[in-house]
């Protein structure tokens, strides 16, 4: 019941926040309810014990580090940028101006969501499955739909990036930032390997 009551809390706090840094700490409260699944399933019986629980939290929070860590860079380079926060409005038709980070942050947002290919999805997938191995069937169901209401607010980052018109006078300043780059760039790359080759990780999954 915490579990369930953490991720309703941050997913329904982040669905109504348009500002992007606002936005990723309430759905940080959500994932933080999502591994406490693993904690429950674990207690609950999962026949695979500790192992099970512990495998799908570690997976779990690496894909997080990863996406998350990756997501609130490219959002402290836009504030950077723009000089003031960032928000649904000013992200609008970002992919024709900036299409690297639009990609990346897009990339980023599916992870979060648990869209399929990504380290996100694999994460979700496993600490799902200890509490559905654990025979907590109807818990699992309601972590699933709550997944389900965390991507009406990881898309909506999405349809203003690729889908909506710039608005006039809110442009970022395009300045070539190496590191800032580079590090928004291997997270990006994890994400993918923890979605596409997850037995690098974790030798059991293979």
């Amino acid at each position: 019941m915490i579990a369930l009551a953490t991720m309703a809390a941050g997913n329904l706090g982040a669905l109504v926040q348009t500002d992007l840094k606002r936005m990723l700490a309430y759905s940080g409260i959500a994932h933080a309810g999502t591994i406490l699944l693993a904690a429950a399933g674990y207690l609950a019986g999962d026949p695979q014990k500790l192992d099970g629980a512990l495998n799908a939290t570690l997976y779990y929070m690496a894909a997080y580090v990863f996406t998350a860590g990756g997501a609130f860079g490219l959002v402290a380079l836009l504030e950077s940028e723009l000089g003031g926060p960032v928000t649904l409005e000013t992200l609008r038709g970002l992919s024709s101006r900036r299409p690297g980070v639009a990609a990346a942050l897009a990339l980023f947002m599916l992870s979060l969501g648990g869209i399929p290919a990504t380290g996100g999805f694999l994460g979700k997938y496993l600490v799902f499955s200890v509490a559905v191995r654990s025979g907590m069937i109807a818990v699992a169901v309601v972590g699933v739909l709550l997944s389900v209401v965390a991507l009406g607010y990881y898309l909506r980052v999405v349809v203003a990036m690729y889908m909506q018109k710039e608005l006039e006078g809110r442009r970022f300043a395009n300045e070539q930032r190496l590191p800032a780059t580079l590090a928004a760039g291997a997270c990006a790359v994890m994400v993918l390997l923890l979605g596409l080759a997850p037995g690098w990780f974790l030798p059991y999954l293979d």
